[in-house]
């Protein structure tokens, strides 16, 4: 029988070799066996599925929420999609399926997809869904890399703007552009202002060229010229 390596065990990558192959053939396999027999002896009670074998199953399941999650660019979509593939997998680890808020010892809630052991009180393994972020909010766009930005809105108001689209990130784009794009008129306006109030006369153009010189000669004296 061939020796197990880091590829007989779905899951597992052995980094830079950093487990010995009798590490992971003798040691790990012995570690691993009792939990794997208790597995397969609840599968024939409940004439049910080990869960290596359910995993198994979500195979094509989880092709499909792949391909629907990396086309999707709406974070609402995604966080929808990626929550309905928790939703299979914890059951076929073994776990319920139970989001809720947990409570923390300072007071504050944690949102968490399912808390498990501790019968005594307090549990011995908290689930929670870490979100990715699309590859669309850091793909370069007009000579730059995009941003992702959280904004705290009342209830209210975030259902009404959320019904008329503008919580897209396409119109808020267009709606912060036409801000900055009035304020800039406004304070070029304002610079305008202040240069009647402050009635400069206009230089000649014999003053003009007097600066142009003055910076020439200066950039000659930094920088002279080779050879």
């Amino acid at each position: 029988m061939p020796a197990a390596t880091a590829a007989t065990f779905t899951g597992i990558h052995n980094e830079n070799e950093f487990y010995s192959h009798h590490d992971l053939s003798e040691i790990f396999s012995g570690d691993i066996r009792a939990t794997v027999d208790r597995w397969r002896e609840r599968a024939e009670a409940e004439r049910g599925r080990t869960p290596y074998a359910a995993l198994r199953t979500l195979a094509g399941d989880y092709v499909r929420f792949r391909r629907d999650f990396d086309r999707e660019r709406r974070s609402g979509q995604r966080l929808a999609l990626q929550r309905e593939w928790f939703r299979q997998l914890l059951p076929a680890l073994g776990y319920e399926w139970n989001p809720a808020n947990h409570p923390l010892d300072d007071g504050d809630e944690l949102p968490v997809l399912c808390a498990a052991g501790g019968k005594a009180g307090a549990p011995t393994l908290l689930a929670l869904g870490a979100y990715a972020q699309p590859p669309a909010a850091l793909r370069p766009r007009r000579g730059g890399l995009m941003t992702t930005i959280t904004v705290e809105l009342p209830d209210d108001l975030a259902e009404e703007a959320q019904r008329q689209g503008l919580l897209e990130s396409a119109a808020v784009e267009a709606m912060i552009r036409e801000t900055l794009r009035r304020r800039a008129g406004k304070e070029l306006l304002e610079a305008a202002d202040k240069l009647a109030t402050a009635k400069c006369l206009p230089m000649t153009m014999a003053e003009i060229q007097e600066e142009v010189d003055a910076v020439r000669s200066d950039r000659r004296g930094r920088f002279p010229a080779s050879g």
